[in-house]
């Protein structure tokens, strides 16, 4: 799947992305989370993500860690403590893009993301 658009519920900024797809069962069925997609992300996508988050860092950054091959998504506001406000987004084991892509659940099971309309 590709030419998927989803944003985020509640952010102000612009804030719709590309994903590649949604996570899925393993009959094909998407999988939501409480309501909310659960998209999945190229590389190149998490990066656009990450730049839009990173945007006032004194809240929020995202960025890429190649060691660890994750995305980590982190909370700088003071009124939260570190364990509380970070997030890693791995790539998923089972699933990659036609041309062997890593894919990446950036936000999925604890962000509020939805499909565009």
């Amino acid at each position: 799947m590709t030419g998927l658009r989803v944003t985020l519920d509640g952010w102000d900024e612009p804030n719709v992305f590309e994903a590649y797809g949604v996570c899925e069962t393993p009959d094909g069925q998407p999988i939501y989370w409480n309501g909310w997609a659960t998209p999945l992300f190229t590389r190149e996508q998490a990066q656009v993500i990450a730049d839009a988050v990173s945007r006032d860092p004194d809240v929020h950054t995202m960025q890429y860690d190649a060691d660890a091959d994750a995305w980590v998504y982190l909370v700088t506001e003071e009124s939260r403590s570190p364990e509380d406000g970070l997030d890693e987004f791995t790539p998923l084991t089972t699933r990659t893009t036609d041309d062997s892509q890593p894919l990446y659940p950036i936000g999925a099971f604890c962000w509020s993301w939805q499909v565009a309309r």
